[in-house]
């Protein structure tokens, strides 16, 4: 095995990792309900719509009595009533976004593959 087809198969690896690295971030957000509250806990971090448009991203949340408090970064620590929210958003991941990115992500990768090994194996490396 030569350097060039060395250094081939060593870029398609590269390439090859970062779609998957890529695809592991595939999420959607979730909007729950005031009644659903609660799954807040279970997360790192939400995203609060407030009644008046602003938007705050709150870290460590819990669910206090009637308020959703955490830390909201340049703010510190709030205290937000449920009635001043509009809108709570919960990230999570997205099965069929991530299937679909993975397909396309694999034959990528193969096509990419195909074509950095199907060179004339005789032929001189190019110059840089």
């Amino acid at each position: 095995m030569d350097k060039y087809t060395r250094y081939r198969k060593f870029v398609s690896l590269v390439v090859l990792l970062s779609f998957v690295s890529y695809l592991v971030g595939c999420t959607s957000m979730r909007y729950v309900s005031p009644n659903e509250m609660s799954d807040v806990e279970q997360k790192s971090s939400v995203w609060v719509t407030m009644t008046d448009g602003t938007q705050l991203e709150i870290k460590e949340p819990k669910v206090e009595r009637s308020k959703l408090v955490g830390y909201v970064e340049g703010k510190g620590y709030k205290e937000i009533e449920f009635s001043e929210i509009e809108s709570v958003g919960i990230k999570e991941p997205d099965q069929k976004k991530t299937m679909m990115l993975a397909a396309i992500a694999v034959t990528g990768a193969f096509i990419l593959v195909w074509v950095l090994s199907s060179g004339d194996e005789n032929s001189e490396p190019c110059s840089t």
